[in-house]
């Protein structure tokens, strides 16, 4: 399961996150995946407090949304309550297979730990109708010190944001790291590329396709 660390670390800082975060970072790719999807029925797997769910709402996207901090539920329902939402682990996605044409997952597989990586996706794999797409932005892995002090593969993670000290295990990833990762669980990569989130933290953008 996710390390109670990054859950309680996300139940602290809910109540800042809409503060700190906006749709506009992903503006291009919401667009691009609501374009792509098949059916117009989506799961946004780890939405947090629903910053990506106005986008999809205006849409008339048949939308849920998913997280394992109750916090985060708790405000998401509060913001958006013509929305559905449940507190849920994507470690026990509790719905019927191929109920979704896509799936929505910014920032959140990053906080799988490696070793169970394959078993999330094959759980995400199972409630995506075939073909259906998805999007994934996780961390990407910086192999600059790869000489000194070696590269980072996971682990807890400690920042102060907006004074709260949050320790969240973040997993970090090469781009030929998670390509293989995506098609050993049931998923064609269609698209991958960097974006810049800060200088100091670089996100592999994926659109897959369920195979």
């Amino acid at each position: 399961m996710i390390k109670n660390e990054t859950v309680e670390s996300y139940d602290k800082y809910a109540k800042h996150y809409l503060d700190l975060h906006s749709l506009e970072l992903y503006k291009k790719e919401l667009q691009r995946f609501y374009e792509m999807i098949k059916g117009k029925k989506i799961i946004d797997i780890g939405c947090g407090p629903g910053i990506h769910t106005p986008f999809f709402l205006e849409k008339g996207v048949e939308y849920i949304g998913i997280d394992v901090s109750r916090k985060m539920i708790e405000i998401a329902r509060k913001n958006f309550p013509q929305a559905n939402f449940k507190q849920m682990s994507f470690y026990e996605l509790d719905f019927p297979k191929e109920s979704f044409g896509g799936f929505w997952s910014s920032e959140t597989l990053l906080h799988v730990q490696k070793n169970k990586i394959s078993q999330v996706l094959r759980n995400i794999r199972k409630i995506i109708k075939n073909n259906g797409v998805g999007f994934i932005s996780i961390q990407e892995k910086d192999t600059s010190e790869i000489k000194t002090k070696g590269v980072l593969e996971e682990g807890i993670i400690t920042q102060s944001i907006n004074g709260e000290l949050m320790k969240r295990y973040i997993a970090f990833y090469a781009k030929q790291e998670f390509n293989k990762t995506l098609k050993d669980n049931g998923f064609k990569v269609t698209n991958v590329y960097i974006k810049e989130k800060r200088e100091w933290v670089k996100l592999l953008c994926y659109l897959v396709q369920a195979t």
